[in-house]
């Protein structure tokens, strides 16, 4: 799964690959995008801190459509999310899920 946030002159976030759940990544592009125009347009999915972000759990199960036709189906989102949680990726209260960024 990745989230795309672009912030160029057309900036925008999606969502691709939501039936991909093995990994979970934030690609950023331009590479030197301003740290408030990530954040700005991150917002819907989370929060960025620093070099990783913090999405919300129930908005990327949304997003992705977990359970639907072109989404993943729940059991393989929910493994995903139970192996976040053994690496101690998932926050404390259960909300949301650290994710590495890449800037392209």
């Amino acid at each position: 799964m990745e989230l795309r946030i672009m912030a160029g002159a057309t900036p925008g976030i999606e969502l691709g690959e939501p039936r991909e759940t093995r990994s979970l990544k934030v690609t950023i592009s331009p590479a030197d995008a301003a740290p408030e125009v990530v954040g700005s347009l991150l917002e819907p999915f989370g929060r960025l801190d620093g070099t990783v972000a913090w999405l919300s759990i129930d908005a990327l199960r949304s997003g992705a459509g977990v359970g639907t036709e072109g989404g993943p189906p729940a059991a393989e989102f929910t493994a995903m999310i139970d192996y976040a949680r053994g690496q101690g990726w998932v926050s404390a209260d259960g909300l949301e899920v650290r994710a590495h960024c890449e800037r392209a």
